[in-house]
């Protein structure tokens, strides 16, 4: 039916007429429907018996930062943002930021040459290993486990069957998909999903766990290691977390802690939720607390010696760590709240205090443009990623391992690294297409 109104009927009486009484209510964002205002009820058309209907109000939700991954080697640094792009700064004399050439960067640069979907990665002293995802690999290979190693290989720490003295670019292969990797001095080691762990590089005090101290250019299976959560690759020795919240390290000396070439279980830890290793291993509790082993040279045990400990030793005062993270004589936890205490050796600005003074103390980070959620150590400088997506670092910088396009000697206190346009931003969008 065509409804044809008169001279004198209004836009009201002729809507009145279709639908009953209307009600009307602004578009989100305009006034009358604010995200943060009440309820606001919305009236149906004027029907027999309906009564109105009640839309629970909107909340903002704040921006989702996509955590990221931080490795830090000798002289420079990796970071594999939350959406999965990788870059890496500072030196590259053995091609271990894989650019193509073996030129220094002292701001965040991709690996060039390097395969595809990138899901961990590690950086060992002067090499850089990656696992990567199997998207798009055609089957038979698209069940199998691939990480990717560039730089030094005098040790065969990039796998692949080789071991030169020249920079090298590798591909490993392993029967089934790789969920973590982990570098030392010269060695690697990947997590597979089926909970056990194989390493390859230098073997000279047993840190591959086969059983012997004969280096290896391919991936060899840790001894009688099954349920494996977390790896953690030290100098010279490697620890595993276990599914149970046990630890069991390989390699390194009986004083410092090791001395066997297979797995043996770390006597007086549980309820461990994270490892982390480099000069010496640590374990961080589930109540909050930090146990470290090994190396005392610059009091980083915070015992009140220098001597080294076979032995776990509670760090004082830190109670609420969420993240830890080991390098080269220091060490650093991030606590509840976001902030960052570091101790231990601080010749090069490692413990971000206005002097270069060693600390037997845990001292706290000043400067941190925000609190911080990831945290990776290299071997004299540390690096954080915080809750605004920035990432800040502090320490050694002559090779650009700072990462905000200068070389300092060092910087002691923490320095904003030039953000790779690809790196995801606080709301975890990418700023700019894929790096690969």
């Amino acid at each position: 039916m065509l409804l044809v109104p008169s001279t004198n009927m209004t836009l009201k009486n002729i809507l009145g007429n279709l639908i009953g009484p209307l009600v009307v209510v602004g578009a989100l964002g305009e006034p009358g429907a604010r995200a943060d205002s009440p309820s606001v009820p919305i009236l149906p058309p004027s029907l027999p018996n309906r009564t109105p209907v009640t839309v629970p109000t909107m909340q903002r939700q704040p921006p989702r930062l996509l955590v990221g991954a931080l490795a830090g080697g000798h002289d420079h640094t990796c970071f594999l943002s939350g959406s999965g792009q990788l870059s890496c700064w500072g030196a590259d004399s053995a091609g271990q930021l894989l650019t193509g050439n073996t030129t220094d960067s002292s701001v965040p640069v991709p690996p060039a040459l390097m395969a595809t979907g990138a899901t961990a990665v590690a950086a060992g002293w002067w090499f850089t290993c990656a696992a990567l995802s199997n998207a798009g690999v055609p089957a038979p290979a698209s069940s199998k486990g691939r990480v990717q190693c560039f730089g030094a290989d005098s040790q065969g720490q990039l796998g692949g069957g080789r071991g030169t003295a020249s920079s090298s670019n590798i591909q490993n292969w392993f029967s089934t998909t790789v969920t973590a990797v982990s570098a030392g001095a010269s060695h690697a080691c990947a997590l597979l999903s089926d909970g056990t762990v194989q390493c390859w590089g230098a073997n000279n005090t047993g840190q591959l766990g086969n059983g012997s101290t004969t280096s290896s250019t391919s991936p060899v299976a840790v001894t009688g290691l099954s349920g494996v959560k977390a790896i953690a690759a030290g100098a010279d020795n490697t620890c595993a977390l276990l599914s149970g919240g046990t630890v069991q390290c390989w390699g390194g000396t009986a004083a410092r802690g090791g001395g066997s070439s297979s797995p043996t279980a770390v006597a007086g830890l549980s309820g461990v939720v994270a490892v982390a290793n480099g000069t010496n291993p640590c374990a961080l509790l589930s109540n909050g607390i930090v146990e470290c082993w090994g190396d005392n040279t610059f009091g980083q045990l915070c015992n009140g010696t220098t001597t080294s400990s076979a032995s776990p030793v509670q760090v004082p005062g830190i109670t609420t760590a969420k993240a830890i993270a080991s390098g080269g004589g220091d060490i650093c936890a991030i606590l509840a709240g976001g902030g960052v205490e570091c101790w231990g050796k601080n010749d090069l600005g490692e413990l971000g205090t206005a002097t270069r003074s060693n600390s037997s103390v845990p001292l706290a980070i000043n400067g941190l443009g925000g609190a911080a959620v990831a945290i990776g150590a290299g071997f004299s400088h540390v690096c954080v990623q915080l809750a605004t997506g920035a990432v800040q670092c502090w320490g050694k910088g002559v090779s650009g391992e700072l990462g905000n396009g200068s070389t300092p000697v060092f910087s002691a206190s923490p320095v904003t690294v030039i953000a790779h346009p690809a790196w995801p931003d606080p709301a975890g969008a990418s700023r700019a297409p894929p790096l690969r």
